[in-house]
């Protein structure tokens, strides 16, 4: 009865010294304007994801739902961090994980332009009136 309990073991432990171990790195989420990459607001999330295709679809996937997160405070955050006067800016959401040198494009972009007075969001037909006045 013993030999085939040690036998499992065995069998068990050759398997997991057998497998590939897999790298981990950190996933970082930043927001950009569009057309560009230069980040306004990026977020390292404390969560680390292999350094594979799955690892980049999970980081992926925790950036987009980050954003959904955070998307009616979106505006404020990006006219808090640029402090300025912006119209009509588009956004998009980017992501990198591990050794990527360069920001991937999560597939996500603002629908509507977001619009910036003295650091605060405001309607983009406010803007406008605003500089006029």
């Amino acid at each position: 009865m013993e030999r085939p309990v040690y036998f499992v073991l065995v069998i068990t432990i050759v398997h997991l010294a057998m497998q590939e171990e897999v790298t981990k790195g950190a996933c970082n989420c930043a927001v950009s304007a569009v057309p560009g990459i230069e980040p306004i607001i990026q977020h390292t999330l404390p969560y680390n994801v292999s350094c594979d295709q799955e690892g980049l679809e999970m980081c992926q996937k925790l950036c987009i739902a980050l954003s959904e997160t955070v998307r009616d405070k979106a505006p404020m955050l990006i006219c808090e961090k640029l402090n300025m006067h912006i119209e009509k800016l588009k956004v998009a959401l980017y992501m990198k994980s591990c050794d990527l040198s360069f920001w991937a494009f999560t597939g996500l972009e603002s629908a509507e332009p977001i619009c910036c007075h003295e650091g605060k969001a405001v309607a983009c037909d406010e803007a406008m009136s605003t500089i006029e006045n």
